[in-house]
């Protein structure tokens, strides 16, 4: 059993996906590529400012291909974070081409703060187009994780207000 699925089954042996959940739908605005790997910037913003608050917090940044899953599990901050990206295009350096969908568990201050913080990061990476919800390719989100604009907003603007 890899790491990744180690820290997946001790969240679920934690109870942490019995926690509320919260969901994030959205695109990095940069990837940088090491060797054949693409590693959007959403991970670099969860695993820097996750490890800055809880520098033992369990994690598995994968460095996959067309699709990659990450896990970040902090009980300091009673917060559980599963990435789901996918490349939904042809030419993987391209952020527009990224779409991810970030599940965040969690029932305490600290990780709502680090949910809060995290989705003002990616708006303000985009606050010169209008910010992250105005960049969103929505057909995208939808053929890929089948959900609708109507389902993901929700989200974005109770954290964002």
């Amino acid at each position: 059993m890899g790491k990744g699925k180690k820290i997946i089954k001790q969240a679920e042996q934690m109870g942490f996906k019995k926690l509320p959940l919260t969901i994030l739908y959205g695109l990095p605005r940069k990837v940088r590529m090491t060797f054949s790997k693409f590693i959007p910037d959403y991970v670099d913003i969860i695993r820097d400012s996750i490890t800055s608050k809880d520098p033992d917090v369990l994690m598995k940044v994968a460095k996959g291909g067309r699709k990659r899953i990450d896990v970040f599990l902090s009980t300091k901050l009673n917060l559980y974070i599963e990435t789901l990206g996918k490349i939904s295009g042809f030419a993987g350096v391209d952020p527009g081409n990224h779409i991810f969908k970030i599940s965040f568990w969690t029932d305490g201050d600290a990780g709502n703060e680090f949910i809060r913080e995290f989705a003002k990061a990616m708006d303000q990476r985009f606050a010169d187009v209008g910010g992250i919800l105005e960049h969103i390719n929505w057909v995208k989100i939808r053929k890929k994780y089948k959900v609708e604009k109507e389902d993901v907003l929700p989200a974005w603007n109770q954290i964002l207000g």
